[in-house]
């Protein structure tokens, strides 16, 4: 059987070695192929991305299941983390990359980081490995060679739009009227989060509601740094911050003692007790490339002559009912049925 395998424990220094065997539950560990075939290995497909939070695991998990339901033999995976290093990332690239020590038939990579540098190194080294980016918007602009496109042709993927985009503030304000301040704990570190949560302070602003961003840097701090502003907010909107989100249920249980209410954009965080998300259903996107993967490599058909599929997000709106009205929320019964592609949870904090 195939493994999928996470490389997470590496010293930044450390060449990768051999993988060993990801423990999480949830996703999907032994995969066998895409096709039957007289190979006498199978193809071997490592999945490249900065970081594992948690829409990554979904994308990752798409990914998988479906080639599992799908074409499931033959086919192994190996997952690369590059923990918001570009650094690390790049060293994991470039060893993926070297036919010399251990070769991958394709990479998907996740994310623009991940796209960006896979590509990189399969220049340098001039190898003409199949490259699936998912997760990405405009990859026209991000200076890389892609299906249709002149030149090198060994990259296509999955392109991300929103069509129809919700302001998660307008979200906010719809179910919360009585938002007056917010709390953005965020991680200064993660890749791309300045830009985001000064765009989000800035639509708060204009809406007459106060706003602290509150940087985080170390695990351990995330409460004890919350619960210096848990008496002056009505709200605490967290992104996909892996600092933040790893520290879910003990910002839950504090939310609920204080009615502070807990906005999230990964749907998640409010299985574990956040009272609102707001987020695409990211696992799609690995669903996409999976259909690529086996395009490729079942129908031998070249990168090149996949164009980038452009494919939209749909959000989805996730409640938790057990914890929505500790935590300063009320919904009526006709206000819940309003809300188009909504997700019920009830599991306590």
């Amino acid at each position: 059987m195939g493994q999928l395998t996470d490389l997470l424990q590496l010293a930044p220094e450390q060449e990768p070695t051999q993988p060993t065997i990801d423990s999480m539950p949830h996703v999907i560990v032994g995969l066998r192929g895409l096709v039957t075939s007289h190979r006498s290995r199978p193809f071997n497909i490592a999945i490249l991305t900065r970081s594992r939070v948690a829409g990554i695991r979904q994308v990752i998990h798409g990914l998988t299941e479906h080639v599992n339901l799908h074409a499931p033999t033959e086919f192994s995976f190996t997952w690369f983390d590059g923990q918001n290093d570009e650094k690390k990332v790049m060293e994991h690239a470039m060893h993926i990359t070297n036919r010399y020590t251990m070769p991958y038939d394709a990479i998907v990579t996740i994310g623009r980081m991940a796209t960006q540098v896979a590509s990189r190194a399969a220049l340098l080294l001039n190898i003409r490995i199949p490259i699936v980016f998912t997760s990405i918007t405009h990859p026209s602009h991000l200076g890389i060679m892609y299906a249709g496109s002149q030149g090198r042709q060994n990259i296509t993927g999955i392109s991300t739009n929103d069509p129809e985009y919700t302001s998660p503030v307008n979200l906010l304000q719809g179910l919360k009227k009585t938002v007056q301040n917010v709390l953005l704990p965020y991680d200064p570190y993660a890749v791309g989060i300045h830009q985001r949560i000064s765009e989000m302070a800035r639509l708060f602003l204009s809406r007459n509601i106060q706003v602290q961003m509150l940087p985080v840097q170390k695990t351990e701090l995330v409460t004890s740094q919350i619960s210096s502003f848990i008496h002056h907010i009505d709200t605490i909107v967290t992104l996909r911050n892996e600092i933040i989100v790893n520290n879910m249920p003990a910002i839950v249980t504090m939310c609920n003692d204080f009615g502070v209410t807990i906005f999230s954009s990964d749907l998640a965080s409010v299985e574990q007790g956040a009272a609102i998300g707001f987020s695409p259903k990211d696992h799609i996107q690995g669903m996409e490339a999976g259909n690529y993967l086996i395009t490729i490599f079942k129908e031998n058909i070249r990168p090149e002559e996949l164009p980038v599929k452009d494919v939209a997000n749909i959000y989805f709106v996730g409640i938790n009912e057990s914890t929505i009205g500790r935590q300063g929320v009320t919904i009526s019964p006709e206000e819940l049925a309003s809300i188009p592609n909504k997700v019920l949870y009830k599991k306590e904090d």
